[in-house]
């Protein structure tokens, strides 16, 4: 007799599937984000990146996630002002 066991059809499957696939798409584009950093394309989707990339639970790297996310927003707002002068 199995102590934790799970049908098929257990809601819970489906949420834990679910959330699982928003975390999935919220990853990707995290590291799509970056690479657009990297290269200088796209300032709303280097904000968006540094934002998700802040939030703990749906970093890609919980550790780096918060300490990367604050320095390239202070990287953005540095460039900001650079360009405002």
């Amino acid at each position: 007799m199995a102590i934790l066991s799970f049908a098929p059809r257990d809601p819970a499957y489906v949420t834990y599937g679910l959330f699982d696939i928003a975390l999935g798409v919220v990853n990707l584009a995290v590291c799509g984000g970056t690479i657009l950093v990297l290269r200088g394309s796209s300032t709303t989707m280097a904000w968006a990146t540094s934002i998700a990339a802040t939030i703990p639970c749906i970093s890609p790297c919980v550790v780096l996630g918060a300490p990367l996310g604050i320095w390239m927003m202070m990287v953005l707002l540095q460039h900001k002002r650079q360009t405002q002068t």
